[in-house]
């Protein structure tokens, strides 16, 4: 799990208790330019992801650093999706972070708060 914060120009994403160690980083600091999309729900990013490095275990866990071929995407997800978090970047190291956070409805409305309606497509909330 992780915990999502706005810090001037910055969105960060500080990993929590485990997932420190499943995803092999404590902490991503991402410019909000940076931020093309942010949604909770829908289908998350699929394909054949190589992890390096991370943690997978799969139907249980999928953590850290993945890559598809053509990107860099950021994971730190359980089993249950219900409370993910899918953020999209563009120009930056990673090109999806999906991260389970403890209240999806509130980091969603933190981070679009950030952008100031700056970013078009914001995802709505799914249940």
């Amino acid at each position: 799990m992780v915990k999502i914060s706005v810090a001037g120009d910055k969105l960060a994403v500080e990993v929590l208790g485990w997932s420190k160690l499943w995803c092999v980083k404590r902490r991503l600091d991402v410019p909000l330019r940076c931020v093309r999309r942010v949604r909770v729900g829908g289908e998350l990013p699929h394909g054949y992801w190589v992890r390096m490095p991370g943690t997978c275990i799969p139907w249980v866990i999928k953590a850290g650093s993945y890559w598809n071929g053509s990107g860099w995407s950021f994971w730190d997800v359980r089993g249950r999706r219900d409370n993910v978090l899918v953020i999209e970047l563009t120009g930056w190291q990673y090109d999806y972070l999906v991260v389970e956070v403890a209240d999806a409805p509130a980091a969603l409305e933190q981070v679009r708060n950030a952008l100031g309606g700056r970013v078009q497509g914001l995802g709505a909330l799914r249940r």
